[in-house]
């Protein structure tokens, strides 16, 4: 049977371990799912695979070509039909335009040059392209759309570096006479200060723990997800 494109039919996919079945499973109800898929060619008579759905099949699942979702599951090589889970075994791997064509057109039709961006994915040259390696372990942030007063000059998909406002100085102890008390008082002085006696470096992890010796990021409480992009 060939299907031609734009023609739909139904797959069922195991939700756990994502394997398809092509004929309703005889335990339908919670261990499988309906899923609707299109042909993306004419004279289609490839089955629907995982492979395939990547290819010459589409998942109609309301995600277009390069959108991303997130995933709270922790996912290896099961990850959903149809996407690419962003993980540490394919930063390296270089994939093939005749491979992935829905890719290869999303990057001619944006006129993107090479290493340009376009989603996770980076264009090598006019055959292969690669998953972007700096999609993984930082937050992402609504693009700026134009506002004049955060990040004027951001480029989209552009990776941004951690910042904060430098604190620079050195902190002076001035031992001074407390008639009030008859003792001795410390305070904390800028440098050049009539009266200082003594340098005190000024370290922030005294007052809180959040400061950290050895850490280079910007870290606020987080927890971990996977990245999906529609393929």
């Amino acid at each position: 049977m060939f299907n031609m494109h734009g023609e739909t039919c139904y797959i069922y996919v195991d939700i756990a371990t994502q394997d398809i079945s092509l004929s309703k499973p005889s335990d339908i109800g919670v261990k499988w799912r309906k899923v609707l898929i299109s042909s993306s060619i004419d004279n289609n008579n490839v089955a629907p695979s995982r492979d395939s759905l990547t290819k010459v099949w589409f998942v109609e699942d309301g995600y277009e070509i390069g959108q991303g979702k997130l995933d709270l599951s922790n996912r290896m090589d099961n990850y959903q039909l149809g996407y690419f889970l962003v993980n540490n075994n394919n930063l390296d791997t270089i994939y093939n335009f005749a491979d992935y064509p829905r890719i290869e057109y999303m990057f001619k039709a944006l006129n993107l040059v090479a290493f340009e961006n376009f989603s996770v994915f980076q264009k090598i040259d006019d055959y292969t392209f690669k998953i972007r390696g700096d999609m993984r372990g930082y937050f992402m942030r609504i693009f700026r759309n134009e506002r004049e007063d955060i990040d004027n000059t951001r480029i989209f998909y552009e990776l941004q570096n951690p910042a904060l406002p430098n604190i620079t100085g050195r902190s002076i102890i001035e031992y001074s006479r407390n008639s009030g008390y008859g003792g001795w008082a410390v305070s904390l002085m800028p440098k050049g200060s009539e009266g200082q006696n003594a340098d005190n470096l000024f370290s922030a992890k005294n007052s809180s723990p959040i400061y950290t010796d050895s850490h280079n990021d910007v870290t606020p409480y987080n927890f971990n997800v996977n990245l999906l992009v529609k393929v």
